[in-house]
């Protein structure tokens, strides 16, 4: 099984549960705050999954030859898997306080934006992946990893998109822990994040099936 499976075989073995446990939880308390602990476990699934998709990552390098001249040094790896671990972290948080009555006053989220970003975001991802290909001269596109620069779209595309999808998918989670969305705008503005995260999941997908003879090993 691939790397890019095993980690995305990952996110749906351990969030699914989760949502479903939250879900659980916010329809018995009718309304009424979540336990403190449902908020640790979240985050403690999100390093689970960060810690579990580190190692996947590493064990691929181990048995592929590919790349091995462009390896960077392991301090800096260190440091932008930090960086990467903190902003999925900061995006649960993100996500749980986007959903505070304060802040749904300023935004009006409904089914015509959900549908416009189900139907964008896969065209984002496949054209940041082109212009990169075809502007930016890239010739291999890396697999992503939790210790790389993770806003380099234009050289490092697959990266730029697998980061952004935790991000995006952590603020999913997070508005969860709101509890069931108490009125409409609660409700499109969760659905707001799973679209954007369930656009960029198919457009990742489109992407790795239109340009599988490009992609290699992340090293």
């Amino acid at each position: 099984m691939r790397p890019q499976s095993k980690i995305n075989g990952l996110f749906l073995g351990v969030l699914l549960p989760y949502i479903a446990l939250v879900m659980f939880f916010a329809h018995s308390h009718h309304g009424r705050p979540l336990p403190t602990w449902l908020i640790y476990l979240g985050v403690a699934c999100v390093v689970a999954i960060v810690v579990v998709s580190r190692r996947i990552v590493r064990s691929a390098k181990t048995k592929s030859t590919v790349g091995k001249d462009g390896s960077e040094r392991q301090p800096v790896k260190a440091i932008w898997f930090v960086i990467n671990a903190s902003l999925i972290a900061l995006s649960m948080w993100r996500g749980y306080v986007s959903l505070a009555p304060e802040q749904l006053r300023h935004v009006n989220p409904d089914a015509v934006l959900c549908s416009l970003i189900l139907l964008g975001t896969p065209l984002f991802a496949l054209g940041t992946v082109r212009y990169s290909v075809r502007v930016c001269s890239v010739d291999r596109l890396r697999r992503p990893s939790l210790d790389r620069n993770p806003v380099s779209w234009w050289y490092d595309p697959l990266q730029s998109l697998f980061i952004t999808t935790c991000n995006i998918a952590a603020m999913a989670v997070g508005s969860l822990l709101r509890g069931l969305p108490s009125n409409s705008v609660a409700f499109w503005m969760i659905a707001t994040y799973f679209c954007i995260t369930f656009g960029l999941v198919i457009g990742q997908a489109l992407v790795y099936r239109v340009y599988r003879a490009r992609v290699v090993a992340a090293w």
